[in-house]
């Protein structure tokens, strides 16, 4: 569905993503793990639009390259993706919200009754607005925003940050109902319990490349990644 190749992008003297390259299907969730300044995030910013490769391809649905597609084109393809740092409009209401997204589909009155249902199943507020609200309500909107939108695949850029651990169980449930929709779902994530629950197939980045990938428990065995990002401790946890 998704698939990065050979993938590069640099900063200054920085080389962020260097020669990266994966591959994302529907049947599965994907997680991208790795140390602060590993490259993560940058990488999410390059599929998803908000900057371009310096070299590399990136291909969506049936072969169509995309790299140099807006993030707005890409997410009318239905790539979508959340932030690191909650990103909302602080002026809109948490319905507003909703409803602006849902218009990448539709005209606006299906739009807003597609967001009063999906806020309701969040159970968000409707009228409040972000400033009145709590992080784990702020992440499910960010989620939710997602879903109103029909994607065929979102990316999670550390979706879990800042949360309790039961809004943190209500944000997993939630991204396994997605996956189980048909949506593909790739996670960036440092919570090795989210990863370890999640994740079926995980990417592991360091300064900028890929350094390994695989299942959890070969994940956690792996030396480079004992010896790059988890250490003894955190590999047996995975494991």
């Amino acid at each position: 569905m998704l698939e990065a190749r050979n993938v590069s992008k640099t900063y200054g003297a920085i080389r962020a993503v260097d020669d990266v390259s994966l591959r994302v299907d529907a049947g599965c969730i994907y997680g991208v793990i790795g140390p602060n300044g590993a490259g993560k995030s940058t990488l999410f910013r390059l599929l998803s639009g908000f900057d371009r490769p310096d070299a590399g391809q990136i291909t969506f649905g049936a072969h169509r390259r995309i790299e140099t597609l807006t993030a707005f084109q890409r997410a009318r393809l239905g790539l979508m993706r959340t932030f690191q740092e909650l990103e909302v409009f602080p002026e809109l209401t948490a319905g507003e919200i909703l409803t602006t997204a849902a218009l990448l589909r539709t005209s606006l009155a299906q739009a807003r009754e597609r967001a009063r249902a999906v806020a309701a199943d969040f159970e968000i507020p409707w009228s409040a607005l972000p400033a009145e609200l709590g992080p784990g309500m702020l992440r499910r909107i960010e989620l939710a925003r997602c879903i109103v939108a029909e994607p065929r695949i979102v990316l999670f850029d550390e979706v879990m940050a800042g949360l309790t651990m039961q809004e943190a169980d209500f944000m997993m449930r939630r991204i396994a109902d997605l996956h189980e929709s048909g949506v593909a779902v790739v996670v960036v994530e440092h919570v090795m319990h989210v990863v370890r629950t999640l994740c079926r197939h995980i990417y592991v980045m360091a300064s900028g490349r890929l350094i390994a990938e695989g299942g959890p428990n070969e994940i956690a065995r792996d030396p480079n990644v004992i010896a790059a990002y988890l250490g003894k401790r955190a590999g047996a946890r995975l494991a």
